[in-house]
C-alpha cells in the first residue's frame, strides 16, 4: 500500500486515467531494480520457493522469478488476477492462487479500493486511511480465502514470503502454525498495533526457536538498523518510530538462517 502518489490526479483526470500516470510515476520513482535484487536475494536463492501474498499485478512477482525462485502469487481482485495470468502465461515458475489470505478458509467481502493496491479485508485499514484524497471502497466483491498452513500444505514451506495485505497481516498470521525461515510484513504507521501483533503472533508460531527483525524505509529496500534485533527490542524500537515513517517493511528471519 502506497498512498503518497498521485492523490490529486483523481479529482482532476478521473479514476482509469489517473490510474495510468499514477502507475508510470511509481516506475519513475521507484528503487534501483538492483537493490531489490539485493535484499531479497538474502532470501531466495536459486530454485527457492516463494510466496508472494499480495501479489497485486506482479512487480515483486518478476524479482522473485528473476532470482531464479518459483511464486506462489496469492491476489484476490479478480483484475489483478487477471494481469498475472496475462503476466506469467507460458512456462513461467509462477503458480497464481486467485485467493486472499486469512485466519480461515472460507469466503469474505474485498472492498475494492480506487486504487488496486488499497483493496483490503481490513476493516481497521479503511478506517485508519479513509481521509486520504482520491482513496475510497465504494465497491465490494466475494473472495475466496484461504490460509498460510493450506499453502504450505499444497505447495510446500517457502524460503521466504511477502505479506502486502492493507492491514490484513495479523489475520493472515493467524492461519499460520509452522515457522516460515524468512519474510517481510508491510508496516503503515497508522496502523502500528497491527505490526506489533503480527511480531507477537510469530514468536507464537516460532515457539523454541527465536526470529530477528529490521526494517526498510518505503520503497528504499535497504536495511535501516545496522544490527538486528529480538522481538522485544524491535517493538520498542517501532513504537518509538516517528509517524513521519509513514510505511516501509519489516524484515524477519529466523536465527538459524545465519550463524
Amino acid at each position: 500500500m502506497k498512498l503518497r502518489i498521485g492523490h490529486m490526479l483523481r479529482s482532476s483526470l478521473g479514476n482509469r486515467a489517473a490510474g495510468l500516470v499514477i502507475r508510470r510515476l511509481r516506475k519513475l520513482t521507484r528503487t534501483d531494480h538492483a537493490a531489490r535484487r539485493k535484499l531479497l536475494g538474502r532470501w531466495v536463492p536459486q530454485g527457492a520457493l516463494v510466496f508472494d501474498l499480495g501479489a497485486n499485478v506482479g512487480e515483486l512477482t518478476q524479482v522473485f522469478v528473476g532470482l531464479g525462485a518459483g511464486v506462489v502469487a496469492v491476489e484476490p481482485l479478480p483484475e489483478c488476477v487477471a494481469e498475472l495470468h496475462r503476466r506469467f502465461a507460458g512456462g513461467s515458475p509462477v503458480h497464481i492462487v486467485a485467493a486472499a489470505v486469512g485466519a480461515g478458509a472460507g469466503t469474505a467481502m474485498l472492498h475494492v479500493g480506487s486504487i488496486s493496491e488499497v483493496s483490503t479485508l481490513s476493516p481497521a485499514f479503511r478506517e485508519a486511511y479513509g481521509d486520504q484524497a482520491g482513496v475510497d471502497w465504494s465497491e465490494t466483491v466475494e473472495v475466496t480465502t484461504t490460509t498460510l498452513d493450506a499453502l504450505i500444505a499444497a505447495h510446500g514451506l517457502p524460503a521466504f514470503a511477502k505479506l502486502d495485505l492493507e492491514g490484513h497481516e495479523p489475520a493472515a498470521l493467524a492461519g499460520l502454525t509452522t515457522a516460515l525461515p524468512a519474510l517481510s510484513i508491510e508496516y503503515n504507521a497508522r496502523l502500528r498495533p497491527q505490526a506489533l501483533a503480527c511480531i507477537e503472533r510469530l514468536e507464537v508460531v516460532a515457539q523454541s526457536e527465536k526470529y530477528r527483525w529490521n526494517f526498510s524505509p518505503y520503497e528504499s529496500y535497504e536495511l535501516a538498523l545496522p544490527h538486528w534485533l529480538g522481538a522485544a527490542e524491535m517493538r520498542a524500537w517501532l513504537s518509538a518510530l516517528p509517524m513521519a515513517t509513514q510505511t516501509g517493511d519489516l524484515y524477519a528471519e529466523l536465527d538459524r538462517q545465519r550463524t
